[in-house]
C-alpha cells in the first residue's frame, strides 16, 4: 500500500470531524473569532478589502487546496467523500489535512508502538521527502522546520493566482 492509500484509510473517517463545526463565543466557530473564515480565504479577503485588496500578495508554505498537486487532490476528493461543508474548506481546514499527513507520516516511521521520541526520529528520518501537500520536506535532528520554501499568491480578480514557483 503506497503512503497516500495509508494516508486516505487512516484520516477518512476523521476529515469531516473539525472542530471548526463547534460553535465558541459569539456564535463563531470554535478557535477562530472571524466566525469560520480565515482571512487568508479568497473571498474572505475579496469581501473585507473590496477593490482596495487587489494585487494583495501574500506567501504560503503548502500547496494552495485548490491546485492541482496530489496533496490538495485528496484533501478536496476527502471533503467530498465525508460530506464536508463547503464553508468549512479552506486554507486552515486544508492546512490541519496537510499537518495531518505529516503526522501520519511520522507515526508510521514510529512503528507498531510509537512514543514521542519515536515519533521524533520517524520525522527526522523524511529528508525532501515530496508528500504532495507541502514542498520537500526535510526534518533533521537540530532542524525541525520541515518546509524551507513559499510561494508566492496575487490577489487577482477575487482570486488567489500563483505568482512566482517555490521560493528558498
Amino acid at each position: 500500500m503506497n503512503g497516500m492509500s495509508r494516508f486516505r484509510e487512516i484520516t477518512a473517517p476523521w476529515i469531516g470531524k473539525s472542530r471548526s463545526t463547534r460553535t465558541g463565543p459569539r456564535g463563531c466557530a470554535a478557535g477562530d473569532a472571524s466566525g469560520g473564515k480565515a482571512p487568508e480565504d479568497e473571498g474572505a479577503a475579496r469581501r473585507g478589502a473590496g477593490e482596495a485588496g487587489e494585487g494583495f500578495i501574500a506567501a504560503y508554505w503548502a500547496n494552495y487546496p485548490n491546485s492541482d498537486d496530489s496533496g490538495p487532490t485528496l484533501y478536496r476528493q476527502l471533503s467530498e467523500q465525508n460530506n464536508v461543508p463547503e464553508k468549512m474548506r479552506g486554507l486552515y481546514h486544508y492546512y490541519g489535512f496537510a499537518t495531518a499527513h505529516v503526522l501520519v507520516e511520522g507515526l508510521r516511521k514510529a512503528g507498531k508502538y510509537p512514543t514521542r521520541e519515536r515519533l521524533m526520529k520517524g520525522l527526522e528520518t523524511l529528508h525532501d521527502w515530496d508528500s504532495g501537500v507541502f514542498p520537500p520536506i526535510t526534518y533533521s535532528r537540530n532542524d525541525h522546520a520541515g518546509v524551507e520554501s513559499v510561494i508566492l499568491l496575487q490577489l487577482q480578480g477575487g482570486k488567489q493566482v500563483a505568482i512566482t514557483d517555490w521560493r528558498d
